[in-house]
C-alpha cells in the first residue's frame, strides 16, 4: 500500500500497533418497526487502539523504517480527522521533546493530538491513545414490510433509513450525534457595530466603517 504522503519526520517512524475495542449505543432490532415518531435511529461506536511509538536512544525522532506502519491507518480509515489522540508520554525532559514531535507530525496531517504525562509508559517510547468513532444505522434497510394497500395506515418498514444512512455517512465527527460540543466564549463586537452603525447613519463601505470608533459604554438597548 502506497504510504500516506503528508505524515513525514526527518527520519522514519517506529510504530507497534495493539487495537482493543469497545462499542457504546443501544442494541437495536434488526428489523425495527417504524413510526413517524420514530424514524431508524442512528448508532455511534468508538473503538479505541493503542499505539506505541519507540524511538533510538538519545533520539528525539522515531526509529527509521517503519512509518509505513501508521501510514496504514491513515490510508485506511483506522486513525482519521475527527478522532480523539492523546500522546502519553514519561515525565523526562527527552520524553517532552519527542511527544512534541509527533505531535506537530501529526498536526501536519491534519489530526489535533493532546499530550499527558503517564507514569507507565516505557523510556524510549511514546503511547498513542486513539477513540475512532463510527456511525451506522442498524436494520437498513429494511424491506421487510411488503408494498401495497395499507388499510392501517402506517409507515414502511424503510422508513427514514436514506435520511439516517446519509447523515451517518457524512458526518466528520460522529460523536456529534451523541452530544454537542461546548460553545466557545461570545463576542457580540459585529452585532454592536451594526447597531452603532444603524444609529450614527455610518456609511457602509469597508473603508468608512474601519474608521468609526465603538464607544465602550454602547450597549443594545
Amino acid at each position: 500500500m502506497t504510504p500516506h504522503p503528508r505524515l513525514s519526520f526527518s527520519v522514519s517512524l517506529v510504530i507497534a500497533a495493539g487495537l482493543t475495542a469497545c462499542a457504546t449505543g443501544s442494541s437495536q432490532p434488526l428489523a425495527p418497526t417504524r413510526t413517524s415518531e420514530s424514524p431508524a435511529a442512528i448508532d455511534v461506536t468508538v473503538a479505541r487502539q493503542e499505539l506505541v511509538v519507540h524511538f533510538p536512544p538519545g533520539g528525539v525522532t522515531p526509529a527509521p523504517g517503519q512509518i509505513e506502519a501508521f501510514n496504514v491507518l491513515l490510508a485506511t480509515g483506522d486513525v482519521g480527522r475527527g478522532d480523539r489522540i492523546v500522546i502519553e508520554r514519561g515525565p523526562a525532559i527527552l520524553a517532552e521533546a519527542r511527544a512534541r514531535v509527533l505531535a506537530a507530525a501529526l498536526a501536519r496531517d491534519g489530526l489535533r493530538p493532546s499530550v499527558a504525562v503517564a507514569g507507565d509508559v516505557g523510556e524510549g517510547e511514546l503511547r498513542l491513545i486513539v477513540d475512532h468513532a463510527t456511525a451506522r444505522v442498524r436494520g437498513c434497510p429494511n424491506w421487510s414490510k411488503r408494498p401495497g394497500n395499507d388499510f392501517a395506515n402506517t409507515v414502511h418498514s424503510d422508513f427514514g433509513c436514506a435520511t439516517a444512512t446519509d447523515l451517518a455517512a457524512m458526518v466528520a465527527d460522529p460523536r456529534d450525534l451523541v452530544e454537542g460540543r461546548p460553545l466557545p466564549s461570545v463576542v457580540g463586537d459585529a452585532a454592536i457595530f451594526a447597531i452603532h452603525r444603524y444609529r450614527t447613519g455610518a456609511p457602509a463601505s469597508s473603508e468608512a466603517t474601519a474608521k468609526v470608533s465603538i464607544p465602550s459604554g454602547l450597549t443594545c438597548g
